[in-house]
């Protein structure tokens, strides 16, 4: 093409033509400007597209990391259900020496399990986030409030629960004489009468039960529900709904639009307002606790929460309107009534 053009501005300028030699030089300008334009364009598409598989690899990474994670805090959480109830065992004083003699009872305050998140498919994302583009917004909220506030509240909690678990260790260790007996599994009559009756010890037990159950086990709790929540978010980006593993809680029935609509708004419990809201499971947030109870359905006006602790039941008036539901735990049984 350039040689076809040169020849005819030869030709032209041989035989003084200028005026028809210009439309031809700029003519060949512009074909060249043209095919730089092309070029930077299949240049940039090929860029925007490897990028956009870069993306879409790293989405199935942080897929694996949230699977990952779902399935590692799902045998502790239930060990800190443990813990619980062997802990009010203990404060209740609803045990004997027999009980005491019990190792698992025994060593309720003196043992614990940490959690260790993966979120390597996270840091990379972030390596790339000025490239991700803006319709991820919603799932980048998700994830970087996993990643971030409560990955630093599960942090904070393992820490006082360490510190609490170390500290009742050492207190026997440095003031008890039986403490190598007992660690032998030989409890002394001084021993178990400490372990019966001291109120250092009861008070010991109140500290594990606030540091292990309360704020350990409930941070991570949170961060699970967070988890789960993004994995069905990310799923819908991937569009891989078919491949959502069997442990991963999922709605049972499919929360239509209408129904949606219904459902949203704010709840009264005892003194407490709970504004109702929807991320692909229905959560019931605290304001005032900074707490969120997380449902998902499992049959028409029927829901449960994610550690299958609570049932919601919804409450419709004669007209089929929703007005509240009926909550119903292990602990007590209420109502929750839509004030608006």
């Amino acid at each position: 093409m350039i040689g076809f053009f040169r020849r005819i501005r030869k030709k032209l300028a041989n035989e003084n033509k200028f005026i028809l030699y210009s439309r031809y030089a700029i003519g060949e300008i512009v074909l060249v400007v043209i095919g730089i334009l092309i070029a930077i364009s299949i240049n940039n598409w090929n860029e925007d597209r490897k990028d956009q598989l870069k993306l879409r690899t790293l989405l199935y990474q942080i897929q694996r990391n949230l699977e990952l994670d779902i399935q590692k805090a799902i045998p502790i959480l239930d060990y800190y259900k443990e813990k619980d109830s062997l802990t009010k065992v203990l404060l209740m004083g609803n045990y004997t020496e027999a009980d005491v003699r019990n190792p698992k009872l025994l060593q309720t305050i003196f043992s614990f399990q940490g959690f260790n998140e993966t979120d390597d498919g996270y840091k990379s994302l972030l390596a790339i986030i000025d490239k991700v583009p803006d319709d991820y917004a919603n799932l980048l909220v998700g994830l970087k409030d996993q990643f971030g506030i409560r990955i630093e509240d599960l942090t904070n909690s393992y820490e006082i629960l360490e510190t609490s678990s170390v500290e009742s260790i050492n207190q026997l260790r440095f003031s008890k004489p039986w403490y190598s007996e007992m660690i032998k599994g030989n409890l002394t009559e001084e021993a178990v009468d400490y372990f019966l009756n001291d109120s250092i010890y009861k008070n010991n037990v109140a500290t594990y039960n606030i540091a292990a159950v309360r704020n350990f086990s409930s941070h991570l709790y949170d961060y699970w529900t967070q988890a789960i929540r993004n994995y069905h978010n990310l799923i819908g980006y991937l569009g891989d709904d078919e491949k959502i593993k069997d442990y991963v809680p999922r709605n049972d029935v499919e929360i239509t639009d209408s129904e949606l609509k219904s459902l949203k708004g704010v709840y009264k419990l005892d003194f407490l307002n709970l504004t109702l809201s929807f991320d692909y499971f229905l959560i019931l947030e605290d304001e005032f606790n900074g707490y969120e109870y997380v449902f998902r359905k499992i049959e028409n006006d029927k829901f449960i929460s994610l550690d299958d602790e609570i049932i919601l039941s919804s409450v419709r008036n004669t007209h089929g309107d929703l007005i509240g539901f009926d909550w119903k735990s292990k602990s007590r049984n209420l109502r929750i009534e839509k004030t608006q």
